[in-house]
């Protein structure tokens, strides 16, 4: 091979790979029908002891969907948190309760995201004993 051909080789390869390695971001859209996507953040301070408190209801025609669940304890003492859902019928434990340690911040993803649909409500229990927890739930609403 010709010098001027490996060059250009590595020069096509190196453009390559620079083209494979840039992170891309996008937002479903539809023309006519806008953002498929919404991202949403809920944050909640100083949650009152030995409750279920209520976060967010999901808006109709719409799916809200759960990635990350991060928690804060500010507090003097360990306590239990979980994520719960309501749909009408009672509440239901999505997740098992979580030891929380007095002064620890814990963050817990969900790979494939946790679901509620439209008109649920997006509901966290706090344990006994301790009034200064913090969360905050990330992830993103979809249609339908």
């Amino acid at each position: 091979m010709r010098a001027s051909t490996v060059i250009a080789s590595a020069f096509v390869l190196g453009v390559a790979l620079l083209l494979v390695r840039q992170p891309t971001a996008q937002i479903a859209t539809v023309k006519g029908q806008g953002k498929l996507l919404e991202t949403v953040l809920l944050r909640q301070q100083d949650l009152p002891a030995q409750s279920n408190n209520e976060f967010y209801t999901v808006p109709e025609k719409r799916t809200l969907v759960i990635t990350d669940f991060l928690v804060s304890n500010g507090g003097v003492s360990a306590t239990l948190v979980q994520l719960d859902k309501d749909a009408g019928e009672g509440v239901v434990n999505l997740t098992h309760p979580m030891l929380m340690p007095a002064g620890t911040t814990q963050m817990f993803n969900f790979e494939t995201g946790i679901e509620f649909g439209a008109g649920e409500k997006v509901v966290v229990g706090s344990g006994a004993g301790n009034q200064a927890l913090s969360v905050t739930l990330s992830g993103y609403l979809r249609k339908g």
